[in-house]
């Protein structure tokens, strides 16, 4: 019992290291994981599941090799450390005053950049794991670190309605939900630009909807993990495009049901401050499932049938090719 203690500890399963990585940025700021995407660390929540996904049964095997398996603990220190250091209010104080270097807003900078910043030094933690493992190795964690650290930087400098291109997608978002919402006996809906205007004989509030509000962000994010699935399975490029389609829509109907249910909440009378918790975990809530959920799908349709490929006896020569596609 004493020597498998020793090994699960000295050598754990790969899985263990990221997990150990979330648990650390929690433990150092449990408040963070309940914030707004640009605020805390709740994104981080995904890397597990991604993790979990992509490597399948390899995620259970140990590193096998004493130096990467130190290499690794030594990354989870420096997280520590960092972690630590950045959930003081003073360092969070210093670090929002280099966004002056970008000019960024002072209203933001104490969010976007802070966040930004987090997501960066994670993304670094994420692709050190990664390159210690040399079996199935993950890209789509190191992805979506990188993708929601490259939007929070966008959200730094260019925040709110200032990149146009993307705040166009939200007016025509905002009807559709002023149509659902008029649908039903609970209010009514009004949309002025990017404004929802949300009534009933108790409420009357107001939805200033921004481009990073609407989703987009996740989407975009949500697109990159499927194409490094796509790539890494050697999908070809059909089903590739076709997963890549399919991604976008279901996650901008996922956006579309997060803001109709954020509608619902307001009109139902929470209050401010409860409308601020429920808009702040509501995303996680809904996404990181369906991001979760649409990857395990595509994981497993392609593994079945390029396993299933590898059965026939005209493809007998090429077995190990396709099981080295899938690892």
């Amino acid at each position: 019992m004493k020597l498998r203690l020793r090994s699960a500890i000295s050598d754990p399963p790969v899985l263990a290291y990221y997990a150990a990585l979330v648990i650390v940025a929690f433990a150092s700021s449990p408040n963070s994981f309940a914030l707004a995407w640009n605020e805390g660390r709740s994104a981080m929540l995904a890397i597990v599941p991604l993790v979990l996904l992509e490597m399948w049964r390899d995620c259970t095997r140990p590193l096998g090799s004493r130096k990467g398996s130190l290499i690794a603990y030594f990354v989870l220190l420096m997280a520590t450390l960092y972690y630590t250091a950045s959930s003081l209010p003073n360092v969070r104080t210093t670090l929002a005053s280099f966004a002056v270097v970008f000019r960024a807003s002072p209203d933001v900078s104490p969010f976007s950049w802070v966040a930004t910043v987090d997501y960066a030094v994670g993304s670094l933690f994420v692709v050190l794991l990664s390159a210690l493992i040399l079996v199935n190795r993950p890209l789509t964690p190191a992805v979506y670190m990188l993708g929601t650290t490259s939007f929070l930087f966008v959200d730094t400098v260019l925040p709110y309605d200032a990149l146009g291109p993307l705040q166009s997608f939200v007016p025509p978002m905002l009807q559709l939900i002023a149509f659902f919402v008029n649908t039903t006996p609970y209010g009514h809906a009004f949309v002025n630009n990017n404004v929802l205007l949300l009534s009933n004989p108790n409420v009357s509030m107001d939805l200033e909807v921004f481009w990073p509000s609407a989703g987009l962000h996740g989407v975009i994010i949500a697109t990159l993990a499927v194409a490094a699935i796509a790539v890494k399975l050697r999908t070809g490029w059909w089903r590739g495009l076709a997963y890549l389609i399919i991604g976008i829509v279901g996650s901008g109907a996922v956006n579309v049901a997060r803001i109709t249910l954020l509608a619902f909440y307001a009109l139902g009378g929470s209050g401010p401050t409860a409308f601020e918790r429920f808009h702040s975990a509501v995303g996680e809530i809904i996404f990181l499932p369906w991001v979760a959920g649409y990857l395990y799908l595509i994981v497993k349709r392609e593994r079945r049938r390029q396993l299933g490929g590898s059965r026939s006896p005209s493809s007998s020569d090429h077995r190990g090719a396709i099981l080295e596609s899938v690892v």
